[in-house]
């Protein structure tokens, strides 16, 4: 996904949205990444507990993390200038779909 631009021939704007809308969606599916932008995969807990009581990190948070902080950021990528500061604030590539998606 590091060379999302490359793919994606356009940076979003008002006018475009439908036609950016479908090529970040058929570039998360062929990469099996749909899920970080519709919210199907779901964030994990950042901790979990184990059988004796220890609290522990959990390592499906972190991994959920990483991947999902690397598809915001090339999400971003291709969002044009004025559209930016709509989407900065929020914490997952779901939050960022669904806001793009009300606002458009």
């Amino acid at each position: 996904m590091s060379t999302i631009k490359n793919v994606i021939s356009i940076q979003l704007t008002p006018e475009n949205h439908l036609t950016w809308r479908s090529q970040v969606l058929k570039v998360f599916r062929a990469n099996g990444l749909e899920g970080y932008l519709d919210g199907t995969v779901t964030r994990p807990p950042r901790q979990t507990t184990n059988v004796s009581g220890a609290v522990t990190p959990n390592t499906l948070f972190a991994t959920w993390m990483l991947i999902d902080q690397n598809l915001a950021a090339a999400l971003f990528s291709t969002i044009s200038a004025p559209l930016l500061p709509y989407v900065l604030n929020l914490d997952s590539c779901a939050e960022i779909w669904e806001t793009i998606g009300k606002r458009l």
